[in-house]
């Protein structure tokens, strides 16, 4: 994670030195990912602090170690500090998946439509993720708090859901763009930074989506690897933004005029092979009529003779 931030900020520096257009953006990516790698260092330090305590000091605890991080240290000020700078990281990076779906599909007339759904569950995520800070910020209050309500499951729900919803639209969008260019073009080095598979991927968030939906899966069942993914999950949400923020510091990133530049590259390559063709036709009429005449020359010699 760390390695990779340190290659975005070297990138997005470099267009900020070259008196790029763009200097605002990449002033907000800055500091964009440098606030995700804060919370992504804080979540680290913290679970790392509760775990020492958990399984050093309070090893005997009733239920043991882990009963104790579960129900003792989510309510103490580290587990606080975990649990806020987590929930603060999952905002931003659905943020950046719904900012992502907005470019992708910008110029289309089903924009609205298509982005209002994912909105409301961005909303709900916002709204249940509080409601989980203070859910775990009580007394013996955790993810698997056996309460009146738990929020943990809406949440997470909520929240996987819409990267799952917004990954599968964005995944069909580059999908469209991709069958149609093939079609016209064939294989274009122009087009595939944009619509190859990696790029697909690497746009989509298919890596954060893809651990969201394992992860959720297991939380409901009370599987115990899902302590395993969700740790995990920290991070690759951390991660996945830094691969589409690493795309667009190269200029690779699917943007809002990149469908206008394939076109403008279509109707271009179009353009050439039209001329090649009448080029090479008249060519050939030019070759019949040559041809025609060089017999016609033979066969008034022969006549003549």
């Amino acid at each position: 994670m760390f390695t990779l931030w340190v290659i975005c900020v070297y990138f997005l520096w470099q267009q900020m030195r070259t008196g790029s257009r763009e200097r605002n953006r990449c002033a907000f990516f800055l500091g964009y990912i440098s606030v995700m790698c804060v919370f992504g260092t804080m979540y680290t330090v913290t679970t790392v602090h509760a775990t020492t305590i958990s399984y050093v000091q309070h090893r005997d605890f009733p239920g043991g170690p882990e009963a104790y991080n579960n129900f003792v240290l989510f309510s103490a000020p580290v587990g606080i500090a975990s649990n806020v700078s987590y929930i603060l990281t999952n905002w931003m990076a659905d943020g950046l998946l719904l900012w992502r779906l907005v470019v992708l599909h910008h110029g289309s007339p089903y924009t609205k439509l298509i982005v209002t759904f994912p909105t409301l569950m961005y909303l709900g995520t916002i709204a249940m993720g509080i409601m989980l800070i203070i859910q775990t910020s009580h007394p013996f209050g955790s993810l698997w708090a056996n309460g009146t309500i738990n929020f943990a499951l809406p949440y997470f729900v909520l929240s996987v859901s819409m990267t799952v919803i917004a990954t599968g639209i964005m995944i069909a969008r580059l999908l469209v763009a991709r069958g149609r260019l093939q079609r016209l073009l064939g294989s274009s080095d122009n087009s595939e930074p944009y619509i190859g598979v990696a790029a697909m991927l690497v746009e989509s968030c298919a890596l954060y989506s893809t651990f969201s939906l394992i992860f959720i899966i297991l939380f409901a069942v009370n599987n115990p690897i899902q302590y395993v993914f969700l740790s995990a999950l920290a991070n690759v949400q951390i991660i996945a933004p830094l691969l589409i923020i690493f795309r667009v510091s190269q200029g690779k990133a699917w943007t809002r005029n990149t469908e206008k530049y394939l076109h403008s590259t279509l109707e271009h390559s179009g353009q050439q092979q039209s001329n090649s063709r009448s080029i090479t036709l008249s060519s050939l009429v030019f070759a019949r009529r040559e041809g025609s005449g060089f017999d016609k020359a033979i066969g008034d010699s022969s006549s003549t003779a």
